[in-house]
């Protein structure tokens, strides 16, 4: 089965580097040409996964200029008629790759470095995130859950962008493995706070409500270890949010609940720091 992939990866690369080269140069499948007097080189390339799928990569970088970051096209190399065609566009520094997921890196500035998480099974992104993302897992990995909290003083993406306001600390997201699943503005009641609470390294804790699932990783990985949590009435599990103040270093912090594989927001929720907001 191996060796069917590598051939049909072999194949795709002369079609790929045989043919839409720019004229200039042309080395494999990499080519320098001149736009609007700025050298551009083109990377083309597969992937193989761990999983055997294959990944055909094109990125895009301008020359000379270093905070100029690269443009990257990703899509399937190859797909069985009844898998889902997709593509993946982004602007960043790199990405990293698993078995069904790539987490895109972004960089600008001063701000703190920005990361995004897309299904490779989908292409749909999952979750923006500058804290680490946390995951929740099963036996089977197709049932993958992913949490992530989105600073304000991150690289804004258009999402992040758009769902922000001037009392913003950041955005909280859960995706399941395919496709985003809730996202929660958190808004502090007074800007005074925007000062004094540490944004850039909240703690985020997953904590089981029984005895069917495992903390590890300090609350950062939460693993089912019954095969109902991989359907949605047996995703059930609290969220502990804590930020601290960047004088005293006092804790601050709230719950949240995911019920039946749905993060929940109290229509009652009350806080003398934090408002929350369903987007």
């Amino acid at each position: 089965m191996l060796m069917r992939y590598f051939i049909i990866a072999f194949v795709l690369l002369l079609v790929a580097c045989g043919g839409g080269a720019p004229k200039e140069l042309a080395n494999e499948c990499s080519s320098l040409y001149e736009d609007n007097g700025q050298q551009v080189v083109v990377n083309a390339y597969f992937k193989i996964l761990d999983n055997e799928n294959v990944i055909s990569i094109k990125e895009r970088k301008i020359l000379g200029d270093s905070l100029e970051q690269a443009v990257f096209q990703i899509a399937p190399a190859y797909k069985d008629k009844d898998e889902q065609d997709w593509q993946i566009n982004f602007k960043g520094e790199g990405f990293s790759l698993t078995k069904s997921s790539l987490i895109a890196e972004t960089t600008f500035g001063n701000s703190d470095a920005s990361y995004s998480a897309y299904s490779l099974l989908s292409g749909e992104k999952l979750i923006e995130y500058t804290y680490d993302k946390l995951e929740v897992l099963f036996g089977d990995e197709q049932k993958k859950r992913y949490l992530g909290f989105y600073s304000n003083k991150g690289v804004k993406s258009e999402f992040i962008d758009r769902n922000s306001n001037k009392n913003t600390l950041g955005i909280l997201s859960y995706a399941s493995q395919d496709k985003l699943l809730k996202a929660i503005r958190i808004e502090v009641t007074d800007p005074f706070w925007l000062d004094i609470l540490d944004v850039s390294n909240p703690v985020i804790e997953l904590s089981p409500l029984k005895q069917d699932a495992i903390a590890l990783n300090s609350g950062k990985t939460l693993y089912f270890t019954s095969n109902q949590g991989m359907e949605d009435e047996g995703v059930n599990f609290n969220i502990k949010v804590v930020f601290y103040t960047t004088d005293t270093h006092k804790p601050v912090e709230f719950f949240l609940q995911v019920r039946e594989n749905q993060l929940l927001v109290s229509p009652v929720f009350t806080h003398s720091v934090f408002h929350l907001e369903s987007l």
